[in-house]
């Protein structure tokens, strides 16, 4: 397999497969301690699909707020080499027992008929990487799906005081068109089903989302607010840790799809500001674009 070669332009590509190749869903982490920021994504010759394609799953990092990465690094050979597809979101530091200082970055696995929720870790900065012990596996396991069935999907991550959250696309609408939530008490070594949620007021029509958690004491959620279609995407809040949400505020009414939260450093001392940031996907009918909207707490919305 040829190496990923990295773009750099004032377009801001980072990356480009080489003509035989491809490059799927990644995920970025911040090491606050050490200032740097590491993006994952995974690769593969083509044709994907074939059964004798081998997957590498790669890591780089920026240390200059995204402006240079260096040289992606192949961590198969420490996580695996089934496909990872981190998020697609951003990944939390810990700042609380136990395992504090730990990186970690949750998604999912393909294909479907193997999937569910996977994280992976880092206890040294970034220099070694780790698979959890327990991954959140679909049931039936290792068989084609249908709807209805169990099967925790693309992932995002926060972290509470009390331990890890997080928040999943319900791929086959198992109990209802919405969420589920899970939680680690072991630094997202395992989730078990006991702490294991429904969301059913996280109407969901199988879709990634957006998550995040402002000022230590208010989740946040966005994604389309439907449970048949991609449209009107809604910023809600919990202020109860997860257990019940908001009817929200409309962002973007229209045809939408991905999305992702971008907060300040959560600190246990400082306050946030008010303004969060929403990057998604939407459409007008006409043309598909990557739009932010800046999300002032206290009461204005604004797109950028």
């Amino acid at each position: 397999m040829k190496p990923v070669s990295i773009l750099k332009s004032k377009n801001g590509y980072i990356f480009n497969s080489t003509s035989n190749g491809n490059i799927f869903l990644g995920s970025l982490v911040t090491d606050y301690q050490t200032n740097t920021i590491f993006g994952f994504f995974t690769f593969c010759p083509l044709p994907c699909s074939k059964p004798d394609r081998i997957w590498a799953n790669y890591v780089t990092k920026s240390t200059d707020d995204g402006k240079t990465w260096s040289t992606p690094v192949n961590i198969s050979g420490e996580i695996g080499t089934l496909q990872f597809d981190g998020g697609p979101s951003l990944g939390v530091q810990k700042l609380y027992e136990p395992h504090v200082g730990r990186l970690v970055v949750c998604g999912h696995i393909e294909p479907l008929e193997i999937d569910g929720v996977f994280c992976i870790h880092s206890d040294d900065h970034g220099s070694s990487w780790k698979m959890m012990k327990e991954p959140v596996l679909g049931i039936p396991y290792n068989a084609s799906k249908k709807d209805g069935d169990y099967l925790p999907d693309e992932a995002t991550v926060v972290e509470l005081p009390n331990g890890n959250l997080v928040n999943a696309r319900n791929q086959y609408h198992f109990h209802c068109h919405c969420r589920i939530t899970l939680i680690s008490e072991d630094g997202g070594e395992s989730f078990p089903t006991e702490l294991v949620f429904i969301n059913d007021d996280l109407v969901d029509e199988a879709c990634s989302a957006g998550f995040g958690l402002f000022d230590n004491t208010t989740l946040l959620f966005t994604n389309p607010n439907s449970t048949t279609e991609r449209v009107q995407l809604t910023l809600k809040w919990s202020k109860d840790w997860g257990r019940s949400w908001s009817n929200g505020s409309v962002i973007w009414p229209y045809d939408t799809g991905y999305s992702a939260i971008a907060l300040p450093r959560v600190e246990t001392s400082a306050p946030s500001p008010g303004r969060v940031y929403v990057i998604y996907e939407r459409s007008n009918g006409q043309s598909t674009s990557i739009n932010m909207a800046a999300v002032d707490l206290y009461g204005r919305l604004e797109s950028l």
